[in-house]
């Protein structure tokens, strides 16, 4: 995810990029989810900064555990599935199963329902039809009423505690004085001020399967929600 915050307007836009979206790394086509993984930060940072021609000054990465943790810190989330979830994979251990209706999600009820893809019988409903897409809209959804179940006074009365917590389970090239710097502006952020996008294009068969950004249209969103680097070519 790429993330603008303006503190003067306490306004969020959040641009998903589907993990396979083709990019260029070391000069040979890769997926973007292979970025971090092979440089860590510094070529996550490049190579996202290459492919919207925005200039990115910051990373945060969160593995599954830290996500976890910090759900559990935040005292979990109340959510609404939307549908019923039933997804068993044995090679990962990962088994997910979800009633429709209100649910309260602790860390590890908020990965699984943050990896769901499709469900065990392969059928597609509005919610869910195993791309990656669909799972975009969910998390978008997901972090949004995180956000607004955890902005309140209880939440800003223990900041400073939280915010300890969360940064030490996460990998940033954010110092802690900046990250209390902008936590000061984030409390004033409302919900109705979060923008999520996610970046448009087509998913093609080449080799592997890539995800094919419409340069255009993202140069609109790009322009638009973020700061300007270069006109995106």
């Amino acid at each position: 995810m790429l993330v603008n915050f303006n503190p003067t307007s306490s306004k969020v836009s959040i641009l998903s990029i589907p993990r396979d979206t083709s990019v260029i790394i070391n000069g040979k086509r890769a997926k973007i989810n292979s970025a971090y993984p092979r440089g860590g930060g510094e070529l996550a940072v490049k190579t996202v900064s290459d492919l919207l021609g925005v200039d990115v000054e910051y990373y945060v990465f969160v593995n599954t555990s830290s996500f976890r943790k910090i759900i559990d810190t935040l005292g979990g989330v109340d959510y609404n599935v939307p549908v019923d979830m039933d997804w068993d994979d044995p090679l990962q251990d990962l088994h997910i199963h979800f009633k429709k209706g209100p649910q309260h999600f602790d860390g590890v009820k908020s990965e699984q329902f943050m990896r769901f893809r499709q469900n065990n019988n392969g059928k597609v409903n509005e919610y869910y039809d195993g791309s990656d897409l669909k799972r975009i809209d969910a998390q978008q959804n997901f972090i949004k009423e995180l956000i607004r179940q955890k902005l309140n006074i209880l939440y800003i009365t223990r900041l400073n505690d939280i915010i300890n917590t969360v940064f030490n389970n996460i990998e940033t090239n954010l110092s802690m004085s900046e990250v209390l710097k902008m936590s000061g502006s984030a409390t004033k952020i409302q919900p109705d001020n979060i923008q999520t996008f996610k970046i448009p294009g087509d998913s093609v068969l080449d080799g592997a399967w890539y995800y094919i950004m419409d340069k255009e249209e993202t140069r609109m969103i790009v322009k638009e929600n973020f700061w300007n680097k270069d006109e995106i070519e």
